[in-house]
């Protein structure tokens, strides 16, 4: 299950002449000085230059881009729009897959796929893999199109990213990986997905990494022979905080959750979110886990980060 998400333009808006233009940032050809340009009126056509400075010598006004740096201006909006015919038609007339924005600080950004990714648009996810887009490259956070679609739970485009092998467990600059991004967000499909694809928690002791995974896979009796092999109950991730017992209460699985009480888990652990497992239960709405948590010695008055009960968070996910 994938909760509700608002995937964000990150883009702005400016007026001009009673017309509203979405900018965008690219690097000219030319130049390494960034240009500001307005693109794409609802019909989504390149309509305008909003900026384009004439006073450095090396930076050409846009009338003299080329048609092919043009193409790659267009591209970004046909990924985010998930455009596909546009796509192929821009593809076609040689636009760069992999070409890269600007944000609206002036920072090289995304390409195509990362928009694609991050809005849920399977077609233009396709197409863009198969013209050879890098699936593994960074945004300005070193995040990938793994880490946007696992984060916003699009799970047919993880598939897809899965098929060209991209990276697993490549790590963005707050050293989240795509699994991280996940678990922050309670997405649980796109948890299951990527430890079924044998994506790693981050730490040390390999028992330890082995204990958080199987504890999300329901493997009881694997739970169990670890933790007679001395495997530490209260083991986290080290970006997230979540133990085996916030994994086993994620996923609901009931079996996992007694033996790591039974094993002394600590059942008011909180991770990096300030949540306990009886928070990540509750918010995925695991009614028996939740029960088995609070009659452990949970407590249901707990607070995480953002001052949210567990009893609030089932109730804002309906459960």
């Amino acid at each position: 299950m994938c909760p509700p998400t608002r995937n964000k333009r990150r883009y702005g808006s400016i007026r001009v002449d009673g017309t509203i233009f979405e900018a965008i940032r690219f690097r000219n050809q030319f130049s390494k000085k960034p240009v500001s340009l307005g693109l794409h009126r609802s019909e989504g056509h390149l309509v305008k230059a909003l900026e384009s400075s004439t006073s450095d010598p090396h930076t050409l006004p846009i009338r003299s881009l080329s048609p092919q740096s043009m193409s790659s201006i267009d591209i970004w909006k046909a990924a985010l729009d998930g455009d596909v015919s546009s796509l192929s038609v821009l593809i076609n007339a040689k636009a760069d897959v992999n070409a890269k924005d600007y944000n609206f600080m002036g920072q090289i950004d995304k390409v195509p796929l990362h928009h694609a990714a991050w809005n849920g648009h399977d077609g233009a996810v396709e197409l863009l893999l198969e013209r050879q887009a890098n699936p593994n490259v960074g945004d300005y956070f070193d995040r990938t199109p793994l880490h946007l679609a696992a984060e916003a739970c699009h799970i047919g485009i993880m598939q897809q990213l899965f098929h060209v092998k991209a990276n697993l467990d490549v790590k963005n600059s707050d050293n989240e990986a795509p699994l991280h991004m996940a678990i922050v967000r309670d997405n649980i499909a796109a948890m299951q997905l990527l430890l079924e694809a044998k994506a790693s928690f981050d730490v040390e002791n390999p028992n330890d990494t082995r204990l958080l995974s199987v504890a999300a896979c329901d493997d009881s009796a694997t739970v169990q022979l670890l933790l007679d092999d001395k495997a530490n109950v209260d083991v986290s991730d080290s970006v997230t905080g979540s133990t085996s017992l916030h994994v086993a209460a994620v996923f609901g699985h009931l079996s996992c959750v007694q033996i790591l009480m039974d094993a002394k888990a600590s059942v008011n652990v909180i991770d990096s979110y300030s949540k306990t497992p009886l928070h990540r239960a509750a918010s995925a709405g695991h009614a028996a886990a939740v029960q088995a948590l609070i009659m452990g010695g949970a407590t249901v008055d707990a607070v995480d980060e953002d001052h949210h009960t567990p009893l609030r968070m089932a109730a804002e996910r309906g459960h």
